[in-house]
């Protein structure tokens, strides 16, 4: 199973290391919905600070830090499942009438 331990520097509010893996990971993709995405996000990063104190620091950033969450995100999920390149090779269509 991949685990990663991520680091992140917010500027003033301080270091944050984040623990992920794969059943995180897949549980956070499973609980976001169009009406919950925002909590979803936040959840699965609090979830993921790998010390306990922090957790608590890290939800009052995001109270006081519109957006901060989602930014968070992008970071967190470009180092743990960083694009991989795809490209469509055969694409075969059939015409119905």
């Amino acid at each position: 199973m991949k685990k990663a331990t991520i680091t992140l520097a917010l500027g003033e509010i301080g270091e944050f290391d984040f623990d992920v893996d794969i059943v995180k990971y897949n549980n956070f993709l499973n609980s976001s919905s169009q009406k919950n995405k925002v909590q979803a996000v936040q959840n699965f990063l609090v979830t993921c600070v790998q010390e306990p104190a922090k957790k608590d620091e890290l939800a009052k950033a995001f109270r006081n830090h519109p957006g901060l969450a989602l930014q968070l995100l992008d970071s967190v999920l470009e180092a743990y499942a960083p694009d991989v390149a795809v490209t469509v090779k055969t694409l075969k269509t059939e015409h119905t009438e």
